[in-house]
C-alpha cells in the first residue's frame, strides 16, 4: 500500500518535472525567436 503510494507520487513529480522542463524549453525557444532577426518577407 505504502510502496504503490510512494511510486504515485514519484510518478507524479516525474511528470511535473518534465511539464515544467517542456515550458522552460518553450519560452527559451521564444526568446531566442525573438532575439534573433527574421528576414524580411
Amino acid at each position: 500500500m505504502l510502496s504503490t503510494l510512494f511510486s504515485r507520487l514519484k510518478i507524479d513529480h516525474l511528470i511535473k518535472q518534465i511539464g515544467i522542463t517542456h515550458r522552460l524549453v518553450f519560452f527559451f525557444k521564444l526568446a531566442v525567436a525573438f532575439v534573433t532577426p527574421q528576414p524580411a518577407t
